[in-house]
């Protein structure tokens, strides 16, 4: 049995919070080979033993190895480029009310006070029904400040 290559993926970037679906192409890929984006193994859709298919949402941003673990080895790795979408205050304080996360990166520093501001606001009006979810957000927003270094 020869040893699965991975010689090419598809796309090779992608937005934080957006879904891709990676396209690893090789040679020697079976069934039960499974795609690995950083650390984590997705769900993997056998195509053929040149391709294999997978969905991942980027969150953080930055080069990631992506590689195929099979059943004799991993194979060597290529690098996907997670890069920040831009979302306005107002986008991501819409994202925010749903429990979505993921916009607060692509948010720019100097409208995170306002997003942590209006969203409190928001908050405070829907009461008790929120209060979970908002304490996790919220603690989300303010880690989001400190890592880019703005103050709270």
């Amino acid at each position: 049995m020869t040893a699965a290559v991975l010689t090419g993926i598809s796309p090779t970037t992608g937005e934080t919070g957006t879904a891709v679906t990676l396209t690893a192409t090789g040679t020697g890929f079976v069934d039960g080979d499974v795609i690995a984006y950083g650390i984590e193994d997705l769900d993997t859709i056998f195509v053929d033993a040149t391709s294999l298919t997978a969905e991942v949402t980027p969150i953080d941003p930055g080069p990631h190895d992506v590689l195929v673990r099979c059943g004799d080895g991993d194979t060597d790795a290529l690098s996907f480029e997670a890069t920040t979408a831009e979302y306005s205050g107002e986008e991501c304080l819409e994202a925010l009310k749903t429990g979505d996360i993921s916009k607060l990166a692509g948010t720019p520093a100097d409208e995170l006070d306002w997003v942590r501001t209006e969203f409190k606001a928001w908050a405070d009006v829907e009461g008790a029904r929120i209060e979970k979810m908002y304490d996790e957000t919220y603690a989300a927003i303010l880690a989001e400040m400190a890592r880019k270094g703005v103050p709270y």
